[in-house]
């Protein structure tokens, strides 16, 4: 594995501390889009700024890797519910909300009344993290193009 691997799920988690920083600024259902947008820009940088050399695709997958573990681990100690705040049994999807946080900041604000969908939900968790390493990858395929 190459350095850039482990540098782009540092970005992640460094993003993520950005995001809930950010969303404390955010007032609407529209700032909290933006929010979400901002931390899409902050991807795609953060894959920009980290690739320093052409690197193979499967480096820009490691938040990716590490989601599809968290999500089936969540999946199998709660399948019917990823609703923490309503389902006690559901705890474990918080941690896995906030290692995707860019999903959708809406997830921790309580006074929200979202229609709940568990399919919806299964599949948007489970692609959010492919979504994240794709705006890497972008960042990264974006500045090796302009080398070429």
């Amino acid at each position: 594995m190459n350095s850039i691997f482990f540098k782009l799920i540092g970005a992640h988690f460094l993003i993520t501390i950005i995001t809930i920083l950010v969303m404390g600024l955010a007032i609407n259902n529209i700032t909290y889009f933006l929010v979400t947008i901002f931390s899409c820009i902050l991807y795609f940088i953060s894959g920009y700024k980290l690739t320093k050399e052409k690197s193979n695709w499967m480096n820009y997958f490691g938040v990716f890797a590490i989601g599809i573990v968290l999500w089936i681990i969540c999946f199998f100690l709660s399948p019917y519910s990823t609703n923490y705040k309503r389902n006690t049994e559901a705890g474990l999807w918080f941690f896995y909300k906030l290692y995707v946080i860019v999903n959708s900041p809406l997830n921790f604000i309580d006074f929200l009344n979202e229609s709940y969908n568990l399919r919806q939900e299964l599949l948007i968790l489970f692609l959010t993290p492919f979504t994240i390493c794709f705006f890497q990858y972008l960042g990264g395929k974006f500045k090796m193009r302009k080398f070429k």
